[in-house]
């Protein structure tokens, strides 16, 4: 059983929780605009390009951050956030994730 929550935890939030509560919060106001006249159809496409636009700055930002450590021989980053790991760290200090 925990290997199935698992699973759709996984499937549903993914790698960025951020993700999934954007999606959550975009099908709460289109539910709430669907009772009111005001037409609710275009709640889906402004929310996909603000989370794309959200989660493209972060990838940027990320970038950066990476390069303007620069990169040391023998230099370990976070898979998921970019921060820079000590040497031997086996998770991230930033994000909690495992360093590989």
């Amino acid at each position: 059983m925990k290997r199935f929550a698992k699973f759709w935890w996984d499937f549903i939030v993914g790698d960025d929780w951020r993700v999934a509560v954007g999606v959550l919060l975009a099908f709460g106001v289109t539910a709430l605009l669907a009772t009111t006249s005001v037409p609710a159809w275009w709640v889906l496409p402004l929310a996909v390009m603000a989370l794309l636009g959200l989660f493209g700055a972060m990838f940027i930002l990320w970038w950066w951050r990476r390069e303007a450590g620069g990169a040391r021989p023998g230099a370990q980053f976070c898979a998921k956030c970019g921060a820079a790991q000590a040497p031997g760290s086996r998770f991230c200090a930033t994000c909690g994730a495992k360093v590989a």
